[in-house]
């Protein structure tokens, strides 16, 4: 999760929360198509006000592809998925930190 500015708007960011596959090597790991995208919000927004969408997030999406796991296409079995979370910067640790509860 980071905050960008939103389009050449100094005044406007937006904070994404993404996913990369890790186990994808460097050169594909990093390109649009190969990473998952959570929801982007207006990083304006107070802690509490985010910690709503967080919440869906990880209770909708992530918590299912840590404890259950995903099919894995060739049928035979399930690949399970490891979260991480991380922030680019000082100020965007210590939200995820508070998101978290920690």
């Amino acid at each position: 999760m980071d905050a960008i500015p939103a389009f050449k708007d100094k005044g406007l960011s937006l904070l994404l929360a993404e996913s990369m596959i890790l186990n994808l090597p460097p050169k594909l790991r990093y390109k649009v198509q190969y990473m998952l995208l959570h929801f982007v919000i207006a990083a304006a927004l107070k802690e509490h006000e985010q910690k709503k969408y967080f919440d869906y997030m990880v209770n909708m999406e992530l918590n299912d592809l840590a404890s259950t796991g995903i099919p894995h296409p060739s049928g035979r079995g399930t690949i399970r998925v490891v979260i991480l979370g991380t922030a680019f910067d000082l100020p965007g640790r210590d939200k995820f930190f508070w998101l978290r509860g920690i």
